[in-house]
Formats: structure tokens, sequence, C-alpha cells
């Protein structure tokens, strides 16, 4: 029976058909394991986007409360700027700082950074509370401003 020619090229035929099924049902299988990949960061990205969004429409908000109120105070009272920093520095501290760092990916600029780690070695050393230096809190107080005043227009330019 296997010295038939028909015989042994029938289970050539077969061998290899099932080889031929093997490979393509482990190519689809590769195929569609890439897509799943893909479609899951797809997901991902998406979510990720949404929650910045939502989170840019609440700093946003929140901004102009903060602008709004900043300018209230220095009106009040254009002499001391004590009351005007602590106000600062505690928006800083609950909104500016948290929006910043959950959202970096998307906002994320040089100067952005380079102001995030001045305030963040100021807070670090403490020297912006000693009452005798001025000049150190006055820039202190500046790049907390000026942070939250340029995270404010990164979140504008970002869609």
């Amino acid at each position: 029976m296997l010295d038939d020619p028909k015989v042994i090229a029938a289970i050539v035929a077969g061998v290899v058909s099932l080889i031929v099924s093997a490979t393509s049902g482990l190519y689809i299988l590769v195929q569609n394991k890439k897509r799943l990949e893909i479609l899951k960061n797809e997901l991902l990205i998406k979510a990720s986007t949404e929650s910045f969004l939502k989170a840019k429409e609440a700093y946003l908000d929140f901004f102009r409360e903060f602008e709004s109120e900043l300018f209230s105070i220095n009106k009040k009272n254009p002499n001391d700027s004590s009351e005007a920093l602590q106000f600062a520095i505690d928006f800083y501290g609950k909104r500016a700082r948290d929006f910043y760092l959950r959202n970096k990916l998307f906002l994320q600029t040089t100067e952005l950074n380079d102001l995030f780690d001045k305030i963040s070695l100021t807070i670090k050393l403490g020297n912006w509370m000693d009452a005798k230096n001025h000049s150190v809190k006055r820039e202190f107080g500046n790049n907390i401003l000026r942070f939250c005043n340029e995270l404010h227009d990164q979140a504008l330019v970002i869609n």
C-alpha cells in the first residue's frame, strides 16, 4: 500500500495541507493579536484624552476664578502682597500642580518644566518662608504666577 505512488502523493498532499493550514491559522492568530493590541492602545489614548479634556475644562474654570480673585485681592490691598502670595500658593498646591502632574504628557514644555523645578526647589529649601527674605518671596510668587499663567496658556493651545 505504501509502495503505491498515488498513496504517497496523497499522504504528502495531506501533510502539506495540514502544514499550510496550521501556518495560516498561526498567521491569523498573530495578526488578530496585533490588531487587539492596537485597539487596546487606541482605547487607552482615547480614555486618556477624554480625561485630559475634562480636567482641562475644570482647570480653565478654576483659573478664571483664581485670576478674578487675585485681581480683587491686589486691588483691595496693593501695598501688601502677602495675601496674594498665599492665595497663589494655595491655587498652585490645590489646582495647578496636580493638573500639570496628571496631564504632563499633554502639557509639558521646557518653560513649564523649568518653572516647576524652580518652585519645587524653593519649596524644598524652605527659604521663601523667611520673613526677611523679600527677594526670594517675590521670585517665588512670580514663578508661581508665571507657572499658572503658562499652564493656562498651554491648556488653551491644546485641543
